[in-house]
């Protein structure tokens, strides 16, 4: 059973709360809408060969944005393709063992691709040795827990009895 009013103003304010409510929704859907459309970043790529002195490719070249740990390596074959933000200076270090690193700087607009060669020169830098050793106290305390599958490869301690 409804409740019916002989005056309409319960209805007619419960029909404009409804439109009311309707245009906040409508106006917040557009505004979130906007701000989702400006705040997508705008991307730019970069690709290129990284090589050696004699023009042969180089990899696993590290190759990072300055300043950031982003970054990837080059392929097999000295190749590398970096997604980048546009609009944005940034510079890339170039870096491989035994080589001089190489930086170059960028400024690239959305959705451009800028394609590079790096030619990495040998450092005049040797490496020097290292010497790696286990220095750790042998006193520590605990449960040792063997591997049963080696601990019938331990040494044993036999007893002789005479007869």
């Amino acid at each position: 059973m409804r409740f019916v009013c002989r005056n309409n103003s319960y209805l007619e304010a419960e029909s404009l709360m409804k439109k009311r409510i309707r245009q906040i929704l409508l106006t917040a859907f557009c505004i979130l809408l906007t701000v989702l459309a400006f705040s997508q970043k705008k991307s730019a790529y970069v690709s290129g060969k990284v090589v050696d002195d004699n023009e042969n490719p180089l990899p696993n070249v590290s190759v990072v944005i300055l300043g950031q740990a982003k970054g990837i390596t080059t392929n097999d074959s000295g190749f590398f393709r970096l997604k980048v933000t546009a609009e944005k200076a940034f510079a890339l270090v170039f870096t491989y063992t035994g080589r001089k690193s190489e930086q170059k700087n960028f400024l690239l607009n959305e959705n451009e691709e800028e394609t590079i060669t790096i030619r990495l020169e040998k450092g005049e830098k040797t490496l020097q040795e290292v010497v790696v050793t286990d220095q750790r106290d042998r006193r520590e305390t605990g449960l040792i827990r063997p591997n049963p599958k080696t601990i019938l490869l331990l040494p044993r301690r036999y007893r002789v009895l005479k007869v």
